[in-house]
């Protein structure tokens, strides 16, 4: 069903024996996932983002808010919105409550 195939000699070195080139990629690869799985590295790049996502949420919100704000009160410049919601209305809403 499957064939046997023979090994092939790659090259006349001894079985066992790791070029020189190899051996230095393999130590340049051990370093840099020694540093990327340290506790330090990993507790520091999730303080980054942790501060990089609140200040985003911020800005997003704040230019929702924004956004709709200037949609409220251009609410009067729209003739049919007038119709349906009278300006009275809409400023009764925007208004803060009135001082006791």
């Amino acid at each position: 069903m499957f064939k046997k195939h023979k090994a092939k000699k790659v090259s006349s070195r001894k079985r066992g024996q790791i070029p020189e080139d190899i051996l230095k990629e393999l130590r340049s690869v051990n370093s840099n996932l020694i540093k990327q799985n340290s506790f330090r590295r990993g507790f520091f790049l999730s303080v980054v983002q942790g501060i990089g996502t609140a200040i985003g949420a911020t800005l997003f919100a704040g230019i929702t808010i924004a956004i709709i704000y200037k949609i409220i009160i251009s609410i009067d410049t729209f003739p049919l919105i007038q119709k349906i919601l009278p300006k009275s209305a809409v400023e009764q809403f925007i208004s803060p409550p009135p001082s006791k």
